[in-house]
């Protein structure tokens, strides 16, 4: 139904953004945390469309105990004490520009997702479990490598590899699809960083804005 669905769509956007801005507002804005926080995401949304309609009840067990430690933890660290809010602060029409201009491209990047995956619909068990091993080590690994060696320098590398994974290359050329795979993702800690640089460090925000060009770009 309609009720149980808005529950869930409104639980998923605070869970990202509650926990993206913490992380975000703790790293000073550093791509390599929340590449690393956002990657997990890819085994677990496999792992949830291979195993939650034939496990439904253990992966539910296994949700629970999951949260159960998540929030022991969490309380431990004292995460839940409530911060200053920060609000969007856009000093300039350029500011606006590229801010914009980071926005299409997190929908591009959502757009060009959703075309490979349906390339690879049909694919076997093991290069779809490589898919997702790969993308989770793209986004884990682009953070940190635009941190150190540029964010733009990695941004433009990675859509070139996003193009070149859709229009280039198919999935039966297995291991440079997977190569692209990984560099497709490679911009996602990168542009989450310039967001919150360009937001004027409003976690919150750049984490939505975010989120929005996903859902954008996969409709």
């Amino acid at each position: 139904g309609c009720l149980p669905l808005v529950f869930a769509c409104l639980g998923n956007a605070m869970f990202h953004l509650c926990a993206g801005k913490s992380v975000l507002d703790a790293s000073g804005g550093k791509g390599g945390p929340v590449g690393l926080f956002i990657s997990t995401g890819a085994i677990g949304l496999f792992a949830g469309m291979k195993l939650a309609t034939t496990y439904a009840l253990w992966c539910s067990v296994g949700f629970g105990i999951s949260l159960a430690v998540l929030g022991f933890l969490a309380w431990r660290k004292n995460a839940f004490a409530v911060s200053r809010p920060v609000f969007l602060s856009v000093r300039n029409i350029a500011g606006w520009v590229l801010l914009g201009g980071l926005f299409a491209l997190v929908v591009w990047r959502s757009w060009t997702g959703m075309l490979a995956g349906g390339m690879t619909s049909s694919a076997s068990f093991l290069f779809a479990s490589a898919g997702a091993v790969v993308t989770w080590a793209g986004k884990a690994v682009g953070g940190y490598v635009g941190d150190r060696y540029g964010r733009w320098m990695t941004i433009v590398v990675s859509a070139i590899g996003s193009v070149a994974l859709c229009f280039a290359f198919s999935p039966q050329q297995m291991v440079a699809w997977l190569v692209l795979l990984f560099v497709a993702q490679l911009a996602t800690g990168p542009v989450l960083s310039l967001m919150y640089d360009q937001t004027g460090k409003a976690g919150g925000t750049s984490f939505g804005l975010n989120c929005l060009g996903l859902f954008c770009g996969g409709a």
